[in-house]
C-alpha cells in the first residue's frame, strides 16, 4: 500500500519531459477522476475493494439514499465472508464502508436493508431499461377513449426525427380508434394492425381513416432509413362508459402528445356524461385531468387505487421492514412496537394507494384523494369515483 502523493510527488520529480505520459500511467490514471484534493487517498487491491461503481451508481439512483448510506451497504455485493464485516447500526456514520447485515446481492433486497435500518429511502424506482423515446398519448374528442404507448430508440439524435415523432403520434392515435385493438391486444397482435395517422394540424384528413400500412411496417420504413433500432415496448388502451370520461396528462412534452411521462385516469359517475350541462362537463373534465397530473408528478407515484389492492405478501413484508425499524429504533414494550408499525404502515399505504395520497395540487396538504373526490361529488351533485389510473414513465421496468 503506498499513498498518491508520495507516488505523485516522486514521479513529478523524476518526469521533466513528459507530463501527459505521467498523468496516462496506469497508477495515476485514478487521478484525472477523483481530483487533486484526493490524491492522498490510498490505492487498495482489486481484491479489497467493494462493488463495482456502477452498482453503487445503480442502487444510489434507485434508493435516493445519502451518500453516507449509499457506500453502508456496498459490501453486500460482495462475495465474501460477510461475518467479519458486519458493524452496529450506531457505527453507520464511522464505518459506513464496512457495514453490511445480510449476504444478498440484489438490489431489491438492498433496497430493503436500507430501510431495515432506518434510512430515509426513495420509493422504489424501476430498473431503467431504456433512456430514449417517447410516451405517446392520444384522447378521443369526447374523452371516451385513450392511449398511452412507449417507443424506445437507441439516442437522443432519433428523438429528434420527425419521422419518428410522427410514427409515434400515429400508433398512438391508432391503439385510441381503432376498433381492431381492444384489451386482449398483445404486442404481437397489435403489429398487424392498420395505422390510422395522426391528423395534422388543419388537414381535413378524418381521425378514423386507416392506411394499408401496418404498425410493424410504421417502425419497419423508419428503421432502414434512420439505420437504428426503434422497439414498442408497450401500450395501454383505457376506455369509459357512457357514465365516464378519461383525464390525461403528458409531462416533458415535445409535442402535445409526446412526452417523457403519461398518465391517464378513468373516472366513473352514477349519471350519463351525455346529459350533463356544459358546465358540469368542463368541471368533471378538468378534475379528470388534475388527477391525471397527480399521479404523473406526485412522489411517490402511486403503484394501486386503493389498500384493499396491495397484495398480502407485500404488507408482510412491509410489517417485518418496520417491525426491525422500531426494534432499532430502541421500542421494547409490544404495545409500543406494534402501535409504532401500525403508524408506520399506514404511511406505507398513503404513499402507494393513490385514494390515501394527499392531492399534490392543493395548498391544503391533508386533503386526500378521496376527499377530493368527496368535495367534487358534493358539488356536482352526483358520485365520481376512480376506477383505474395508468401511468408510464420512460425506461421505467414494467411491474
Amino acid at each position: 500500500m503506498f499513498r498518491v502523493s508520495r507516488l505523485f510527488s516522486s514521479q513529478l520529480l523524476k518526469c521533466n519531459h513528459n507530463i501527459q505520459t505521467l498523468f496516462s500511467s496506469t497508477q495515476l490514471a485514478p487521478l484525472c477522476t477523483v481530483g487533486w484534493a484526493r490524491q492522498t487517498r490510498a490505492f487498495t487491491t482489486e481484491a479489497d475493494k467493494g462493488p463495482s461503481l456502477d452498482q453503487l451508481k445503480e442502487l444510489r439512483n434507485i434508493s435516493g439514499a445519502p451518500l453516507k448510506e449509499w457506500y453502508a451497504v456496498q459490501r453486500i455485493f460482495e462475495a465474501k465472508d460477510f461475518k467479519k464485516d458486519k458493524c452496529t447500526h450506531s457505527q453507520k456514520k464511522k464505518k459506513n464502508s464496512k457495514k453490511a447485515l445480510a449476504a444478498t446481492k440484489s438490489i431489491e433486497e438492498a433496497l430493503d436493508w436500507l430501510r431495515s435500518q432506518g434510512v430515509n429511502v426513495a420509493q422504489k424506482k424501476s430498473t431503467q431499461i431504456a433512456t430514449n423515446g417517447f410516451i405517446g398519448c392520444v384522447t378521443s374528442a369526447k374523452s371516451r377513449v385513450a392511449s398511452l404507448v412507449e417507443i424506445n430508440c437507441v439516442t437522443d439524435f432519433v428523438e429528434k426525427n420527425p419521422l419518428f415523432q410522427e410514427a409515434v403520434q400515429d400508433i398512438a392515435h391508432t391503439i385510441a380508434h381503432s376498433s381492431d385493438v381492444n384489451d386482449t391486444t398483445t404486442r404481437e397482435t397489435l403489429n398487424s394492425v392498420k395505422v390510422i395517422p395522426f391528423p395534422k394540424p388543419g388537414s381535413e384528413q378524418s381521425s378514423l381513416t386507416s392506411t394499408n400500412r401496418l404498425v410493424s411496417e410504421a417502425l419497419t420504413d423508419i428503421i432502414s432509413s434512420i439505420r437504428e433500432n426503434l422497439v414498442l415496448r408497450r401500450f395501454y388502451r383505457m376506455e369509459a362508459s357512457p357514465n365516464g370520461l378519461i383525464g390525461t396528462y403528458i409531462h416533458s412534452r415535445t409535442t402535445p402528445i409526446l412526452g417523457m411521462k403519461g398518465g391517464l385516469v378513468h373516472l366513473e359517475t352514477n349519471t350519463d356524461i351525455n346529459k350533463l350541462n356544459e358546465k358540469q362537463f368542463n368541471e368533471l373534465l378538468k378534475l379528470s385531468k388534475n388527477l391525471a397530473i397527480h399521479c404523473v408528478v406526485n412522489t411517490p407515484l402511486a403503484k394501486y387505487l386503493k389498500r384493499e389492492d396491495v397484495p398480502n405478501g407485500e404488507v408482510q413484508k412491509e410489517k417485518e421492514i418496520l417491525l426491525e425499524q422500531v426494534t432499532k429504533e430502541g421500542a421494547v414494550e409490544l404495545e409500543e412496537v406494534q402501535f409504532l408499525v401500525e403508524k408506520k404502515l399506514e404511511k406505507f399505504f398513503s404513499d402507494v394507494c393513490l385514494l390515501q395520497q394527499n392531492y399534490c395540487l392543493e395548498d391544503d396538504s391533508k386533503l386526500t384523494i378521496a376527499g377530493l373526490l368527496q368535495n367534487s361529488s358534493k358539488k356536482l351533485k352526483f358520485d365520481i369515483q376512480i376506477k383505474k389510473f395508468v401511468v408510464f414513465n420512460l425506461g421505467e421496468k414494467s411491474q
